[in-house]
């Protein structure tokens, strides 16, 4: 009786090593990419968000603003500062001492 032995056993030539490797190395840094892409849109949205609530903030600063230098409601808040009129404000004045010098 003879017995016959197979020959299992499998050879890997260096090419489809350097195959294989390559595969499983494109399909990690596409998993990689692919992750950090999503965190980029993630974190965009966020700031995108925030964006949007910074610019509601700022309408409303805006119109406070304007509502404080509008000619109706600025007589009140120049009665709530105690502040007085003056008719003859010295700072318009120039002395010609002061603007020979400057020219010089």
């Amino acid at each position: 009786m003879t017995i016959i032995k197979p020959n299992n056993k499998i050879r890997f030539s260096p090419v489809l090593i350097f195959l294989i490797i390559g595969i499983v190395l494109g399909v990690l840094a596409n998993i990689y990419f692919y992750n950090k892409n999503v965190d980029l849109t993630y974190l965009l949205s966020d700031q995108e968000l925030y964006l949007k609530e910074l610019e509601v903030l700022n309408a409303e600063k805006k119109n406070e603003l304007y509502v404080v230098v509008d000619d109706a409601s600025l007589g009140e808040v120049v009665d709530k500062l105690g502040l007085v009129k003056d008719n003859k404000p010295e700072y318009f004045k120039s002395q010609g001492t002061t603007l020979a010098a400057l020219s010089n």
